[in-house]
């Protein structure tokens, strides 16, 4: 017994010292809010602009419908200075809310994460959209 207490001490003193990761260290979800033709800056020194919607096919207010639809949105990403721009497509799957994280669809690609969370507006039937906004999430992946 003598033996085992000086493990047990030395096994409450190692744990006690173990750190927790250093703030800013783990990779931050960014949330953006982007109009048509809009950019802001990433995390890791690129930039992101809301291009168009590529397609529109949510079930629109007012209407019955067989399906959801889905929407699809183009953005341009820059992901570092000097580097070339690249149109990434994201979808947004039709009768998902922004809360309802499991079935949205990210794109993982050049080092970051994104996923659009909402388009707006929503279709309406007989209105056409006007100017449209895209919510997107961006997570660095490295």
């Amino acid at each position: 017994m003598k033996r085992l207490i000086p493990v047990i001490a030395a096994l409450v003193s190692l744990t006690s010292c173990s750190q927790a990761p250093a703030p800013g260290s783990a990779p931050e979800e960014k949330t953006l809010s982007l109009s048509e033709g809009q950019s802001a800056s990433l995390a890791n020194g690129g930039r992101v602009t809301f291009a168009n919607v590529v397609n529109e096919s949510r079930c629109a207010k007012g209407v019955t419908c067989v399906w959801a639809g889905t929407a699809t949105a183009r953005f341009q990403l820059i992901p570092s200075a000097g580097s070339s721009e690249v149109d990434v497509l994201a979808v947004l799957p039709g009768g998902v809310s922004k809360d309802d994280i499991a079935n949205l669809l990210p794109v993982d690609t050049l080092g970051v994460r994104l996923t659009l969370v909402e388009l707006l507006p929503y279709p309406e039937a007989g209105k056409e959209p006007g100017k449209r906004r895209a919510v997107l999430k961006v997570l660095p992946t490295r």
